[in-house]
């Protein structure tokens, strides 16, 4: 009986190790999540988005896209350019992503 509790404690003792070390490891690799630069045309639709550089902070990406938009658009002013950060898992050339950004365009432009 008593082998049988002691086995029955380390299996906890385990279980308790294991779940720690899951939850330290997902919260690494969350913050190890990259932000990549988008960039289009902004007169064309449906907006073919180009990938540029990533960056570790969006508000670094962020920074880099409005400066980037700013200069582009000064030395183009015909062919003006859209820039959005999106997180590295994020393709916004896919048809998912496409219906979020509709969606979030229909309520930009109510409020």
């Amino acid at each position: 009986m008593r082998i049988v509790r002691a086995v029955v404690e380390w299996a906890a003792v385990l279980l308790v190790a294991l779940g720690a070390t899951l939850l330290l490891t997902s919260a690494a690799a969350y913050a190890e999540c990259a932000w990549v630069l988008w960039t289009a045309p902004a007169k064309v639709r449906p907006l073919r988005w180009d990938a540029h550089e990533d960056y570790s902070t969006q508000a670094e990406c962020e920074r880099e896209g409005s400066d980037r938009r700013t200069i582009f658009n000064q030395e183009h002013p015909n062919t003006p350019i859209t820039t959005r950060c999106f997180p590295d898992t994020i393709d916004p050339r896919s048809p998912k992503a496409r219906k979020t950004r509709q969606k979030e365009s229909r309520q930009n432009e109510r409020r």
